[in-house]
């Protein structure tokens, strides 16, 4: 399972605003599965393209990415 996969079902399931708020867990999580959502929805762009729709720098897109599609051990 991916991260991604664990917190979508987390939000699905109202739980992932818990757990940031609970146990401090970074609030830009929930950005960061908007960019990954926007990649898997636009797989062709580049993370350069997809940073010109958030206005977020191209590295931020790929720490996103690269998060949002590691395992959870």
């Amino acid at each position: 399972m991916t991260k991604y996969q664990y917190l979508l079902a987390k939000k699905e399931s109202g739980e992932l605003s818990i757990l940031l708020r609970e146990f401090g867990l970074p609030s830009h999580l929930f950005q960061w599965m908007e960019y990954y959502e926007y990649h898997l929805a636009h797989p062709k762009m580049s993370n350069v393209e997809i940073s010109y729709n958030f206005i977020v720098t191209k590295s931020t897109i790929q720490r996103a990415i690269v998060f949002m599609e590691s395992r959870i051990a």
